[in-house]
């Protein structure tokens, strides 16, 4: 008797990773991949008055991620980096199979997804591992601004300070540059996307070895009325980040190397530069991390203290009025 010959494995199936610090235009460039026909999470995270188009984020996955950062006795605005072999412990093979479920039902059989959530750059490894063990490939897409426009948009939102503002901007971008170097990928400027849209979807179809079911020009009309330039809202040029005294080094060092990478994704040279960096940020975070998030922690309690101790007198000055 013949033997049968072995079924063929699946196809592979392929989430775009938007990527890129908080404030950074995530969610526009999100939306325009979705128009470009990627599916998006059943459950999304509601717009508010922060991002009043919608942040095109899985909130079930977002709460998830919340869930193992606070594991790691960390959080989404934490500079440090993540512990080291923390994607081999025990609490994240707990997590991998929630992830693994809360994918599928979010997403269904989709064949083209888009993933989006900025914590990802934090935990890459970790997510892309899932990934793969689920039969999706990742395909990287990073978007990058200004770390001054980033900056003073996290102060308004969350009351950032200037400083902590540059270390988030540098985890997020030299841990999500390095973590997908091995992928084809692609890395736009929230400038660029702004200004010429269809010849950045174009580009990272072709980078990233994607298909768009959609063709730019055929959702032109849902982009156009999707996209607000006055969004933009905080504005900052490279002359302004090269000129401000309080940026760090290492930021318009990795500003500029990214922007490079852009033009010149297999450029060498900006790698080296931004290899340097993320070893020399990497020593410092042990040096100084632990002491620096603590006292960020103890902030955050005595804050939460005082609101509760306002509460409950508030509420005892409408008992005694009753």
């Amino acid at each position: 008797m013949a033997k049968k010959p072995d079924r063929a494995p699946p196809p592979y199936r392929t989430a775009v990773l938007v990527l890129g610090m908080q404030r950074s235009g995530t969610s526009a460039l999100a939306r325009i991949v979705n128009f470009l026909g990627a599916a998006m999470p059943r459950h999304l995270v509601p717009a508010n008055e922060w991002n009043p188009r919608g942040y095109w984020e899985s909130a079930p996955l977002a709460a998830l991620h919340d869930e193992i950062l606070a594991e790691m006795d960390s959080s989404w605005d934490d500079w440090r980096a993540p512990p080291a072999r923390w994607k081999d412990s025990e609490t994240a093979n707990r997590f991998a199979g929630k992830i693994r479920m809360t994918i599928d039902e979010e997403f269904a059989n989709a064949h083209l997804i888009v993933l989006k959530d900025p914590r990802m750059c934090r935990t890459l490894p970790y997510w892309m591992s899932i990934l793969e063990k689920s039969g999706i490939r990742s395909a990287p897409l990073l978007i990058i601004r200004n770390p001054l426009e980033v900056a003073e948009s996290l102060r308004e939102r969350d009351g950032i300070p200037f400083e902590k503002a540059m270390l988030l901007w540098l985890r997020h971008y030299l841990d999500a540059e390095y973590e997908t170097r091995h992928l084809p990928r692609n890395i736009v400027t929230l400038d660029a996307l702004l200004e010429d849209w269809k010849l950045l979807a174009v580009q990272s179809g072709a980078r990233m070895g994607v298909q768009w079911p959609r063709q730019p020009n055929d959702a032109a009309s849902d982009v156009r009325e999707f996209l607000d330039i006055e969004l933009h809202n905080h504005r900052a040029t490279l002359a302004e980040l090269d000129a401000h005294t309080e940026v760090p080094h290492w930021v318009k060092s990795a500003y500029r190397a990214l922007t490079l990478l852009c033009d010149e994704p297999k450029a060498a040279e900006p790698k080296r530069e931004l290899d340097r960096m993320r070893a020399a940020f990497a020593e410092s975070s042990r040096l100084f991390g632990v002491v620096a998030f603590a006292q960020t922690e103890a902030l955050k309690k005595a804050e939460k203290d005082v609101a509760e101790a306002n509460a409950r007198g508030a509420k005892a000055d409408g008992l005694k009025a009753d």
